[in-house]
């Protein structure tokens, strides 16, 4: 902002990859949008080029369905929509044993749906882009669904069944700022983490998306 003589200039991507693979190639200069576990899996596989240089906030993963009420009403044999991606898999995965709904082999890196080793209402689980989460949600029977998302689709509280509890790990989850290695120390940087931990950011971060998300600093 021009009040810290900052300027930003803001790119939108709608999916989970190319803003990193835009910072690795030098087309971004910063990018915010990602969990710590996400950004240490795609941070490994890009070649480890790219460091957190600040958190941002923390967005549970919430169980939502259009046509049950509560998570006993799901019925036997129903459909469950869930991320596809390694780590979004997994959280959602954690989310449906927080729910009591399956349990799966905790040993296996990067778990899917054939982890599952308890499904005693033999639950269809639907693997779908996380993007495309929101969409299944009109025809399963529920779907677990990234914060980002479900604010983007103004998805009513009252369609929430269960909210990720993140009070025991917090932090594999918090959102963070990623700049390229060789990049980390610029005070320009520096100055753009610390304009962002203010009490004027949390009182937005408030304002625009209310209980679902929160600041993580």
């Amino acid at each position: 902002k021009k009040k810290y003589g900052i300027t930003l200039k803001i790119k939108e991507f709608n999916d989970y990859v190319k803003p990193n693979q835009a910072l690795v190639d030098g087309s971004l200069d910063l990018n915010a949008f990602q969990t710590k576990i996400f950004f240490d899996d795609q941070n490994k596989k890009m070649g480890s080029k790219l460091t957190s240089i600040g958190k941002t906030v923390v967005v549970p993963m919430r169980l939502y369905s259009l046509k049950n009420d509560k998570i006993s009403d799901i019925k036997e044999g129903g459909t469950i929509a869930v991320p596809n991606d390694a780590t979004n898999e997994e959280r959602a995965l954690n989310v449906l044993v927080q729910a009591k709904l399956i349990k799966y082999d905790k040993k296996v890196d990067n778990p899917t749906a054939k982890d599952i080793t308890w499904n005693p209402k033999k639950l269809i689980i639907k693997e779908v882009d996380a993007g495309q989460a929101v969409s299944a949600l009109k025809t399963a029977d529920a779907a677990v669904i990234n914060g980002n998302f479900a604010h983007d689709a103004k998805l009513a509280d009252k369609n929430i069944l269960l909210t990720q509890n993140l009070k025991k790990n917090i932090s594999p989850y918090v959102n963070l700022i990623a700049a390229r290695k060789t990049d980390a120390n610029k005070k320009v940087y520096k100055e753009i983490v610390k304009v962002y931990h203010t009490k004027a950011t949390k009182d937005e971060i408030k304002k625009l998306f209310g209980n679902s998300q929160y600041p993580a600093w």
